[in-house]
């Protein structure tokens, strides 16, 4: 097939990315057109041509893996133009970029804020040494100082808390406000107004409607009504009999569900129509104005209640020196904003900051950048910021990513000086796949213009079609309608179960090609659970999904059971679950036998046979079930809480079980629960701490169910839509495609210059059903809402396109038969009319499970075949040596000991030299070698630099200080030797060059052994450089070694040769050029014992 490719279409931008450095740019690029690989790219051709030093430069992405793939990227160009570089100059600083690398910061916007606060603590007003709290950490303490501050406020009696308690407001009703509120420290929310709506005049309105509607009702109700209004009339009449006229709680809780009234009309025996006028009269003329005023009241009791609870959960960071994400970004801004020293020095420092996936860019973080990369005339340094993203891949609102902030980013480039460009080649995708997304988005993104939606910029292809085997690379899976909630689901995800097992089992794909995706997490399970049916290895990525995993429930019922051995709910619910997986008869028995529900209680003993069978008879199945978590409780109290989880796993068979399954994720999840008690308790917490971090877990970012084997890559990967953000697959599945529920809007956010301020509306999920009910809102709130929908739905859409864009080689959209019921890729649904209908052959599976052979011929022969497993598996495939074990076999004494060279071969026992001096071991010589790398990079150092350079050095070993003086003038010998003229002289020299060969199996290693298996061989080169004839090699040996006599050469090399031969070949592998010569430096003697040339 041909691979050849054209030149893309925005070349003459790439090459002015790489060329023009006296600009500030913002790059847009669109989906796989390398916007790392471009960022990377311009890095090195910056340190190329002199612009760049990697100690000023700092590169900022999102999530630690981004930062690690840019640092990978950015040495991967370095080496590419080192490659090719012609002039001496550009070599030189190249090399010296790589052997610098580590200078570079790459890492994530909260990392680069906390180096900058451990920089300029005093400034920063922080405490040295401050805590980061990571996303679990941080909803911990946030849920705890939450509850620490209502158990206060209600004992001092806060007027605003007893308020609201007498409202029907709770505190766990504020859970979720509480937490957006936390989130948004920067931003100064509407406290919002009006008292409590006078319920007096409302309740004789009430009254007169309910006695009209009592009058039109039916004798009797219909059984199989559907109508909310009769379904809730014996509720809502109770509620009216017994409610208090004193209290407009009373009132509201009535009022509520009349306002947007639905009545069935059929069920009213004729006087449907006059029910639903009346009831649609009430409601605006009594429910809706009530409620309104009603909700802005509890509006305004929460808000001095959730702003208060701020104030009080940012003390109790401060007094535990410890600052979470939201932190990080505020203290460092106002650090910047507050401090003109402190913004000019960092601006010294960092003098070109690179800025991935702009698109993601929050107002603080955006504040940072702009600060650093400023001037004091309030501009931009030109070329101090280059920033790349993709607006239409902003997707992240939720986590304050904000697309008016990038577009006015975008404008201050330009305002002073910068420019936008734009990247449209598509390197990821064939044409067939990239037609979807040229053909759809265009009027999309055209309907919502700017700020709510960026223009479209079709994606220009530079694969070709004859790249892969022809077919379709868009196509549809549409499946018949299964009703509505999960069935629907279910049967997506065993179809497309069954056709990545069929193209696996064809040859034509491996499991590691295709990526699931989904636009809501919920139905996750889903499809690992039809892919476990067919033995599909599958990775599953998105939060929450692993505290959801049943093992995972079932362990953390466990422990909050063991936790409170007097909680009779959570322990039935432990032996109704499937660790136990008893009964309600069961149960029972056991409770009319006397049994008592609680894990401490005494359990009834026997010491006869038929006693205990008698009382096995009496109890029930439940008695050795309650026998069990009595010594799992035991186990709780004697043992460490991590030791007594594994114990627990391991006695039950449970982890056993669960790898078992294909890919091992149920096991992996169990070792990932394990990690995590052992966290909490690193963290001093206890048995319920446990159990509530696998809970709190739920709403953190990083809390993802790992596999058995991290890391695996022949897996299929299962994910949510804002997961897959940057990732790519030859094949795409878009799945899901009924269930597209859309959370309920909460909060609005204005920014207006450096001001923020915000309108939250306060609600929490329903305590009986399904949905969620608002506690309070601003008054104003529907005008906010219409405001934010408009952000909301643009953002949909990118979440559309980054669907779309995903995909390679094909790409399949699943839909449902029933054309109503496609609601998550409907605006697929035009494309799909021309696309091929995906083949889905039915996949036979194995016809159930064999009978198992437990006969003792059996047993023996497999206790013989596991034993074989296990003696090969404890046979070495491969080894790894360290050069510095590589001695001549005659030789036994050891280097850095305090030995002397002696023996036969020496003819003479040796002692060490009248004029050797300084002690022998490893910090000795790891001083003296760092010493001498000092001397190498800075050849006009004084002995007064490398004095200090030796306290320094000496700080962990001060018993080496007495020494000191003796180390510099060992140095300083070196310093006269022949060889130092020829470093100093030298075209390149490196030092302390890491190394790493294989030696294959058979092969010398160079000591006389010979390598039974292929081996890695590493060490240091101390020092390299190349003369007039080539290069050369020298180690340094700071043995008592017979330094002075050079007739003791040969025995110096014997015991040594080994290693020198092992650097020789690893230079020589490595650059591809020759070593003439090499040999060891003798420290203590001033002098170098040359190996013969060969």
């Amino acid at each position: 097939m041909s691979r050849s490719r054209k030149t893309p279409g925005d070349q003459a931008v790439r090459d002015r990315i790489v060329s023009d450095f006296d600009r500030n740019f913002l790059v847009e690029a669109g989906a796989g057109s390398g916007k790392t690989y471009s960022l990377a790219r311009r890095m090195a051709a910056g340190i190329e041509r002199g612009v760049y030093r990697v100690e000023g430069m700092a590169a900022v992405t999102f999530t630690r893996k981004a930062a690690a793939e840019l640092r990978a990227r950015f040495q991967e160009a370095l080496e590419e133009r080192l490659r090719e570089a012609k002039g001496a100059g550009e070599q030189v600083r190249l090399r010296e970029a790589l052997e610098g690398i580590e200078r570079l910061f790459a890492g994530t916007i909260h990392a680069f804020c906390a180096h900058l606060l451990r920089e300029r603590p005093v400034d920063a007003r922080v405490a040295p040494g401050f805590e980061e709290l990571g996303d679990v950490d941080n909803l911990r303490l946030r849920r705890q100082a939450w509850r620490d501050f209502v158990a206060e406020r209600r004992a001092a009696g806060c007027g605003a808390m007893l308020d609201l308690l007498d409202a029907g407001v709770l505190p766990k009703d504020l859970d979720d406000a509480f937490a957006i509120v936390c989130e948004n420290e920067d931003v100064e929310f509407d406290g919002g107004e009006g008292a409590a709506p006078d319920a007096g005049p409302v309740w004789p309105e009430v009254e007169r409607f309910w006695a009209q509607l009592t009058a039109l009702r039916p004798p009797r109700f219909p059984e199989e009504t559907t109508c909310p209004v009769q379904r809730r009339f014996e509720a809502d009449e109770g509620r009216l009999r017994y409610g208090r006229r004193d209290r407009a709680a009373s009132l509201a809780n009535f009022l509520k569900a009349w306002e947007k009234p639905k009545v069935t009309q059929c069920y009213w025996d004729g006087t449907g129509k006059q029910v639903k006028n009346l009831v649609d009269a009430f409601a605006v003329a009594v429910a809706q104005p009530f409620m309104t005023s009603w909700r802005a009241y509890v509006h305004r009791l929460a808000m001095a209640v959730l702003i208060d609870a701020r104030d009080y959960y940012a003390a109790v960071r401060r007094r535990r020196n410890a600052v979470n994400y939201v932190d990080l970004l505020q203290v460092t801004a106002r650090m910047l904003r507050e401090c003109p020293h402190v913004r000019l020095a960092l601006r010294s420092k960092y003098r070109w900051l690179f800025i991935d996936e702009f698109q993601d860019t929050d107002p603080i973080q955006a504040e940072i950048f702009l600060a650093l990369a400023g001037d004091e005339d309030g501009g931009l340094r030109p070329g101090s910021l280059f920033v790349v993203g993709d607006p239409k891949q902003s997707i992240f609102r939720f986590r304050r990513a904000d697309i008016d902030i990038y577009n006015r980013v975008a404008a201050r480039i330009e305002e002073t000086g910068g420019s936008r460009l734009l990247l449209t080649a598509n390197f990821r995708s064939l044409p067939g796949v990239c037609a979807l997304a040229n053909e759809v988005f265009p009027p999309l993104f055209g309907a919502l213009s700017a700020p709510w939606s960026p223009p479209f910029q079709a994606l220009d292809p530079v694969r070709n079609e004859s790249e892969v085997a022809a077919g379709p690379r868009v196509a549809a899976l549409t499946l018949p309608d299964a009703g509505k909630g999960a069935e629907q689901s279910e049967v997506e995800a065993e179809a497309i179960a069954r056709y990545v097992r069929s193209e696996v089992a064809a040859g034509r794909r491996g499991y590691g090609d295709f990526l699931v995706l989904t636009r809501n997490k919920p139905r996750l399970g889903l499809c690992s659970t039809a892919f476990s049916a067919l033995e599909i290895p599958v990775e599953v990525s998105g939060a929450g999904f692993f505290c959801k995993a049943p093992e995972v429930k079932a362990l953390a019922l466990l422990l909050t059971a063991l936790a409170d051995p007097l909680d009779p709910v959570s322990l039935v619910g432990v032996l109704r679950g499937p660790m136990f997986g008893l009964s309600d008869p069961e149960l029972f028995r056991f409770r009319q036998a006397g049994g008592r529900l609680e894990i401490g209680s005494p359990l009834p003993q026997c010491e006869e046979p038929c006693e205990c069978s008698r009382l096995e008879e009496s109890f029930g199945p439940v008695l050795p079930a309650m026998r069990h978590l009595q010594s799992m409780l035991h186990l709780t109290r004697s043992l460490p809480l991590p030791a007594a989880v594994d114990r627990i796993l391991e006695e039950t068979g449970w982890l056993a079980l669960a790898a078992t399954q294909p890919a091992g994720a149920a096991a992996g999840r169990l070792l990932q629960v394990v990690d995590r008690v052992r966290a909490v308790v690193e963290e001093g917490g206890g048995l319920a701490d446990a159990a509530d971090a696998l809970d709190e877990e739920e709403t953190s970012n990083e809390a993802e169910a790992l596999p058995l084997e991290p890391g695996r890559r022949n897996v299929v990967r299962l994910m949510n839509l804002h997961k897959a953000k940057g990732l790519e697959a030859p094949v795409v599945i878009l799945a899901d495609a009924t269930h597209d529920y859309e959370f309920p809007l909460a909060v609005r956010v204005v920014r207006t210059g450096a001001t923020a301020k915000g309108f939250l509306r306060v609600a929490c999920k329903a305590r009986q059903g399904f949905g969620w009910v608002v506690v309070g809102q601003p008054r104003d709130w529907a005008a906010h809402e219409e405001a934010e929908r408009k952000y909301v739905e643009a953002e949909r859409l990118r979440l559309l396109y980054v669907a779309g864009t995903r995909a390679e080689e094909l790409l399949v959209v699943c839909r449902s038969a029933k054309a109503a019921a496609n609601k998550v890729w409907r605006e697929f649904t035009p494309f799909l009319a021309g696309a091929p209908e995906l083949d889905v052959p039915e996949v036979k599976t194995s016809g159930g499970k064999r009978a198992a052979d437990v006969s003792p011929t059996a047993r023996a022969a497999a206790v013989e075949a596991r034993e074989a497993a296990f003696a090969r598996a404890r046979v070495a495939s491969w080894a790894a040596r360290s050069v510095t074990r590589l001695r001549s076999p005659s030789e036994c004494a050891s280097e850095g000991g305090g030995d002397s060279y002696g023996g036969a071969e020496s003819g003479a026992s040796r002692t060490a030299d009248a004029g050797d001096v300084g002690p022998g071991g490893v910090s000795w010589g790891s001083l003296i070698h760092g010493l001498l790398e000092h001397a190498v990079r800075h050849p006009g150092a004084a002995r007064a630099d490398l004095d200090r350079l030796a306290r320094w050095l000496t700080v962990e070993t001060p018993e080496l200080r007495p020494f000191i003086s003796e180390g510099l003038d060992l140095v300083e010998a070196i310093l006269r030797a022949p060889f130092w003229a020829e470093v100093r002289g030298a075209e390149a020299v490196h030092v302390e060059v890491p190394f790493a060969v294989r030696v294959e199996a058979g092969r010398s290693l160079g000591d006389g052994d010979v390598a039974s298996v292929p081996t890695v061989v590493q060490g240091v080169i101390d020092l390299a450089y190349r003369a007039r004839d080539g290069w050369r090699i020298l180690d340094y040996k700071t043995d008592r070694l017979p330094s002075y006599d050079p007739s003791c050469d040969g025995i110096v090399l014997a015991r040594h040769g080994g290693q020198l031969a092992q650097y020789r070949a690893a230079w020589e592998q490595v650059t591809g050029e020759p070593v003439r010569r090499e040999g060891i430096v003798l420290v203590r003697g001033g002098r170098t014992a040359w190996a013969p040339p060969e």
